[in-house]
C-alpha cells in the first residue's frame, strides 16, 4: 500500500550566509563537536583570558605528572587559597565512573601534601555532567560514599604507577574527614558565556563581534604628540589651498569652514584610533584586521593621492571621499567600521608616512 508524501513545510527566508554555508550551528553544538586537541586549545584560551581576570594567577598543569590538576587558579598564594578546574573531554555527559579516578587523585595528593586542598574543584566538560553525577555532586555525603564503594575498582591501581593506593589506615581517616562539598561543575552554557568575553569567541563560534565601542571619542582641545605628523600635512593642504603659510589653528581663525573641517579630521583620527584599540581588545591577538583595513583604504585612495589636483586640500577631500565609499565587508571589523573610521584611517596612513596631501 502506498501513501502520498506530505508536501515539505515552507522554509523561512534564508540569509545569504545560510544559503552559502548551510544551517548555522549554535555555540553549544559547536562546543560538543570539538575534538580533544581543539577543546584543549579552547580551554587554555578561556583560562588565559577569562579565568585570569578573577584570580591573581592562573596556570595550567596538564599532561603526565599533573597529579589531577588541569587549570589552577590562585586566589591568595600566601594562604594557599585556590580553585581547581578539571577539564574532561568526552563524547557524552560526564558520569560518576569517569570522575572517580580524578577525585581519587585529589584525595591522595592532598593527603600527601603535594598540594593544598582547593577552595573549589570544578569539572569542565563540553557536554556537561549527566543526571547521576549531578545528583552525587548535589549530595556530598552520597558522593563520598559512592567514591568509597568504587575506590578499589576505579582508583586503587590508577592514581599512580608506583604503587596501589588502598583506602585504609591514615588515608581512610583523611578521606572520611574530607569536605566533598568543594566539588562542583561548570555548566557548558556558562562556559560559553564566559568564553564570549574573550577575543577568541568568533574564532570558534563565529557570529561576528560580540561587543561594540560604547562611546566614540572626541579629540582633546590640545593637540597631542601622536597627531603632529598628520596635522602638519593638513596645514600643508590648507596652505596650498589659501596660498599662504598655515602652521597653526590660529592661522585659519577667519575661515570657519576650515575650522570645522579641522575639528572633524581630529575627531575622526581618534575614532579610528579607538577602532584600533577595539580590534586589539576584542579580536584574537594574532589578528591583523585593523592593518588589513588600512591596507585596503590605502589601495582605494593611492591613485587619487598620486593624481594631479589644483591644490592639496582638494586632493585630501577627494581621497577621503573615496575611502568613505569602501564597504570592507570581508573584514572582521566590518560591523564596527564607521564613516569616521574610514576618514580617520586616511590620517593614520599619513602618520605612517605612506601618503601626503601636497606633492613635493
Amino acid at each position: 500500500m502506498f501513501t502520498e508524501l506530505e508536501k515539505p513545510k515552507n522554509i523561512s527566508r534564508l540569509s545569504n550566509s545560510e544559503i552559502l554555508l548551510g544551517p548555522v550551528l549554535k555555540p553549544n553544538q559547536i562546543l560538543e563537536a570539538l575534538d580533544e586537541d581543539q577543546y584543549e586549545e579552547l580551554v587554555l584560551q578561556w583560562a588565559h583570558y577569562h579565568v585570569t581576570k578573577q584570580y591573581i594567577k592562573v596556570y595550567g598543569v596538564g599532561g603526565a605528572g599533573d597529579k589531577g590538576r588541569d587549570v589552577c587558579a590562585i586566589v591568595n598564594e600566601e594562604k594557599q587559597v585556590w580553585d581547581l578546574y578539571q577539564c574532561k573531554h568526552y563524547s557524552s555527559m560526564l558520569s560518576p565512573a569517569e570522575i572517580y579516578i580524578e577525585l581519587g587523585k585529589l584525595i591522595y595528593y592532598t593527603f600527601n601534601k603535594d598540594y593544598s586542598v582547593p577552595r573549589k574543584y570544578y569539572f569542565v566538560s563540553p557536554k556537561g555532567i549527566g543526571p547521576k553525577l549531578l545528583g552525587l555532586i548535589e549530595n556530598p555525603e552520597k558522593l563520598k560514599q559512592e567514591l568509597k564503594n568504587n575506590w578499589a575498582d576505579k582508583c586503587e591501581k590508577g592514581i599512580t604507577t608506583k604503587e596501589n593506593i588502598k583506602l585504609e589506615g591514615e588515608i581512610l581517616k583523611y578521606f572520611d574527614t574530607f569536605n566533598f562539598s568543594i566539588i562542583d561543575w561548570l555548566e557548558p552554557n556558562t562556559f560559553i558565556d564566559q568564553f564570549r568575553q574573550t577575543p577568541f569567541f568568533s574564532r570558534w563560534f563565529g557570529g561576528g563581534l560580540n561587543k561594540t565601542r560604547e562611546e566614540l571619542p572626541k579629540a582633546n582641545k590640545d593637540i597631542e604628540k601622536n597627531e603632529l605628523v598628520y596635522i602638519r600635512e593638513i596645514f600643508a593642504a590648507y596652505s596650498d589651498y589659501l596660498n599662504r603659510f598655515i602652521s597653526s589653528i590660529e592661522d585659519i581663525s577667519d575661515k570657519q569652514e576650515l575650522l570645522n573641517h579641522f575639528q572633524r579630521q581630529r575627531d575622526s583620527f581618534y575614532i579610528a584610533d579607538s577602532l584600533y584599540q577595539f580590534s586589539r581588545d576584542e579580536l584574537p591577538y594574532n589578528s591583523n584586521s585593523f592593518e588589513e583595513l588600512k591596507d585596503e583604504i590605502f589601495s582605494l585612495i593611492i591613485d587619487i593621492v598620486e593624481s594631479d589636483f589644483e591644490n592639496g586640500f582638494i586632493r585630501l577631500k577627494e581621497a577621503i571621499k573615496e575611502a568613505k565609499r569602501g564597504s570592507f565587508n570581508n573584514n572582521p571589523l566590518f560591523y564596527e567600521i564607521k564613516v569616521q573610521d574610514k576618514e580617520g584611517i586616511c590620517h593614520h596612513l599619513v602618520n605612517d608616512k605612506k601618503i601626503r596631501w601636497v606633492k613635493e
